[in-house]
């Protein structure tokens, strides 16, 4: 009767916290460019044109030469919306590196093709983040899978 009990506490005492690894600690600026991204990407898997945009920098709100602006905001609403299929199913997001107040974070995203054999699209690139009016906003796109 009392293998039992010790049975018990050397499985408890086998998955205890104080096993895990601890991590350094981040810095407010990173958790927030970190949150922001996340907020971006959370915004284009959910096809949400409107959050995406408001998360974008004004340099990747400002048209490119031989763009007008209401092409350009066609273009980032496509971006964030896609198409019908594939659609925007998921994405993984790296460690992010600080580069001269700018946070850069290597990124995949991923289309569902909805067929299972064809099985889903990816993209595999970087998204970065300066902060702007005191909030951190997505300076550069990450590629998407659908080419857009």
């Amino acid at each position: 009767m009392t293998m039992i009990p010790t049975l018990v506490l050397a499985v408890l005492a086998c998955a205890s916290p104080a096993t895990t690894t601890s991590v350094a600690s981040a810095s407010p600026a990173y958790v927030r460019a970190l949150t922001a991204a996340n907020a971006f990407l959370l915004a284009w898997v959910r096809r949400d044109a409107h959050a995406g945009i408001k998360l974008m920098a004004s340099n990747v709100l400002a048209p490119p030469p031989g763009r007008t602006a209401h092409e350009h905001t066609s273009d980032l609403q496509q971006y964030m919306s896609g198409i019908s299929r594939p659609y925007h199913s998921g994405f993984e997001i790296g460690r992010g590196t600080a580069h001269h107040h700018r946070y850069s974070f290597s990124v995949t995203l991923y289309d569902d093709t909805g067929d299972f054999e064809t099985g889903a699209y990816r993209a595999s690139s970087t998204i970065e983040l300066v902060r702007e009016r005191n909030r951190w906003k997505v300076s550069r796109l990450p590629d998407s899978p659908d080419g857009e």
